[in-house]
């Protein structure tokens, strides 16, 4: 092949390259002090975004995160940093104070790091700063550091906009944010990935007769190499889409779903749709995790919940079990405690669900008449809506398992999660990301869910697809257009 296809796949990985050459310039051979919100973005998963360097904790962060160790959105961030500095006190006792190398398998580049015992004295700051909270302390360290090595050797990091503007004004030590340093900050994997062909490739791979498979597969593998294992993959020149396909390491190529791909007689619109329906259908040996991104009114959970009655009535599953975030839509909108046992105060979180069962009745009449209630209750009887309170502990088996409005989950909730998959389970994550409810959450392209599905994707187990266009209606679309910008 006489050149090598350049592929968005290329293009992100250049994306985190350029922020890891920024943070690189800023920070390569410094002595770095973290604040508590730096250290709790991404847990120790942060010492792969930052160059070589010593990395100073302050005696007062260890504290902060003792106290955020029980936290429920920070809590596993938290005992993450812990447990690696428990590991290197009983490696290193008293010269956890001086600096030790971070073990390998923690970070790509050398890292040195060392807890702060003192330099903690406010006198070193202007008399504004010298109220006694920890975040005076942190810029304490970093004033003192400033002092005796030079400033220009000495940077903070933190996720405290005060603190970076206290550091950079008034204690003259520059000072950073690190979340464009994690892997949010390439553009989240979609699911469809474009690859551009050079001209002299179009006739190679493509002729008269169709396309050469085995060369195409070739030019896919290269450039996905082992990070994705499935994906709906547009081959392209000079703008123009030449071939769609769907694409994974087992099996290489297959054509794209037909639209008569149904269940419950529900057929998928869009051809994201009869790629999510095509995921969906296949057996939990096959394919037992997927993920539908996609902004309100996509289809994702009528999507879902067919394919799962589907299984259901093909006997593959037992039951579709749909778990559901109970964050409430807006701060101060809380309804406070609710009547009744768990299916009574589950009802009004089942509204969707509910929706799409009443869609799946309404198609299997002819003329599309309104389903009588007892035809509605008939596919209930095959679903069951529950919280997510309920699932420490359990193993959950042969079941089409749904968790709805996956972005309101931390990343380490969202793992837990599927842990409970047990034998003969179906796993399926829905999200719309550009919506997300949980205060404590950030939201759009640094959502975390994105974070479990960067991890999952290059697994034969998973396949994930972001549906694009809304079904719902015009206002819906119009709606989602803006929330994702």
């Amino acid at each position: 092949m006489a050149r090598r296809a350049q592929s968005k796949v290329a293009t992100v990985k250049d994306e985190r390259a350029e922020v890891k050459n920024l943070l690189s310039d800023r920070l390569k051979d410094k002595t770095v002090i973290a604040d508590t919100s730096a250290l709790l973005i991404r847990g120790t998963d942060l010492l792969r975004s930052l160059p070589a360097c010593h990395l100073v904790i302050p005696v007062v962060v260890v504290k902060e995160l003792e106290g955020k160790r029980q936290s429920d959105t920070v809590g596993f961030l938290a005992r993450d940093w812990l447990r690696l500095l428990e590991a290197l006190r009983v490696e290193h006792g008293e010269g956890l104070a001086g600096k030790v190398e971070i073990p390998e398998g923690y970070t790509n580049e050398r890292i040195v790091i060392s807890i702060e015992p003192n330099h903690s004295s406010q006198e070193v700051l202007p008399k504004q700063l010298r109220d006694g909270s920890n975040d005076s302390t942190i810029l304490a360290v970093a004033k003192a550091f400033s002092a005796e090595l030079k400033g220009d050797q000495v940077a903070l990091i933190s996720n405290d906009v005060p603190m970076r503007i206290h550091s950079t004004l008034e204690i003259k030590v520059p000072a950073y944010e690190v979340s464009s340093a994690t892997i949010d900050a390439a553009k989240p994997f979609s699911g469809r990935i474009e690859i551009e062909i050079a001209s002299e490739q179009v006739d190679e791979l493509f002729s008269n007769a169709g396309y050469n498979a085995a060369e195409l597969e070739a030019v896919i593998a290269a450039e996905l190499n082992g990070d994705v294992f499935h994906a709906l993959v547009d081959i392209t020149h000079d703008g123009e889409v030449l071939k769609s396909v769907l694409y994974s390491s087992e099996f290489g190529i297959e054509p794209l779903p037909k639209s008569g791909n149904r269940a419950k007689g529900i057929s998928p619109k869009t051809e994201e749709q009869r790629v999510a329906m095509n995921y969906l259908l296949r057996g939990s040996k096959e394919l037992p995790i997927v993920s539908i991104a996609g902004s309100a009114g996509t289809g994702k959970t009528l999507l879902t919940i067919a394919a799962g009655l589907e299984g259901v009535k093909k006997g593959e599953y037992q039951r579709v079990l749909v778990f559901r975030s109970l964050h409430e839509m807006g701060a101060g909108q809380e309804m406070g405690f609710l009547p009744g046992g768990v299916d009574e105060k589950m009802a009004p979180w089942s509204g969707a669900v509910t929706d799409s069962l009443e869609v799946i009745a309404r198609g299997a009449k002819k003329g599309g008449q309104k389903p009588a209630k007892a035809e509605i209750d008939a596919l209930k009887a095959d679903v069951e809506v529950s919280p997510i309170s309920y699932l420490r502990g359990r193993s959950i088996t042969d079941t089409f398992m749904v968790l709805d409005e996956a972005q309101n989950f931390s990343r380490n909730e969202l793992l837990n999660i599927l842990s409970r998959a047990g034998e003969g389970t179906k796993v399926v994550l829905l999200a719309d990301p550009a919506q997300v409810d949980n205060r404590f959450l950030q939201t759009g392209p640094r959502a975390e869910v994105w974070s479990v599905i960067d991890s999952l994707k290059s697994s034969g187990l998973y396949a994930n697809v972001t549906l694009v266009k809304t079904e719902r209606s015009a206002v819906a679309e119009l709606a989602s257009s803006i929330l994702a910008r």
